[in-house]
C-alpha cells in the first residue's frame, strides 16, 4: 500500500512529504533560480520563480546548496537501517524521490550521503519508476 492507513505511519509519511516540500524543495528552488538559465535544473524563463540573470549570485547558489546539504544529512539519517523511509516503499518514497532527483540534476554532489544514495537506488529499481525512467 502507498499510503499508508491512519495511524503512526501515515503521520511519518505525511512528515517526510511536508518536510519535502516545506524544506528540502524550497531549498532546491532557491539554488534553481540562482543558476544560470541554460544549466540543466535551473528554473525556466517563464517560471514564476524566474530571477532574472543581473539579479543572481554566486552567494545565493552557495547557501542554497549548503542549505541542501543539511537537508540531505537529515534524510540521510532518516534513511540509517532502512530500505525505504518508513521500512516498505510508501508515497513518501516516491515523492521525495522525484525532489532529490532534481536536485542531482543541479550537479548538487550526493556522493556524501550514502543513505539517500543506495535509496535512490533502489527507487529506481521499482517496477513503475524503471518503466517510466525507460521512456
Amino acid at each position: 500500500m502507498l499510503y499508508p492507513a491512519p495511524g503512526p505511519k501515515r503521520g511519518e509519511a505525511m512528515k517526510w512529504i511536508a518536510w519535502g516540500n516545506v524544506t528540502l524543495a524550497e531549498a532546491a528552488g532557491r539554488l534553481s533560480a540562482s543558476l544560470p538559465s541554460n544549466t540543466e535544473g535551473a528554473v525556466e524563463s517563464n517560471s514564476l520563480d524566474w530571477v532574472p540573470p543581473d539579479q543572481r549570485s554566486e552567494i545565493a547558489v552557495e547557501k542554497a546548496k549548503a542549505d541542501l546539504a543539511v537537508c540531505l544529512k537529515i534524510l540521510d539519517g532518516g534513511l540509517e537501517g532502512k530500505s525505504f523511509l518508513l521500512d516498505d516503499y510508501s508515497l513518501a518514497d516516491t515523492h521525495l524521490q522525484g525532489i532529490v532527483g532534481w536536485i542531482g540534476s543541479m550537479e548538487v554532489d550526493l556522493t556524501a550521503f550514502p543513505n539517500v544514495m543506495e535509496w535512490l537506488q533502489r527507487c529506481g529499481e521499482r517496477p513503475a519508476i524503471a518503466k517510466l525512467m525507460a521512456g
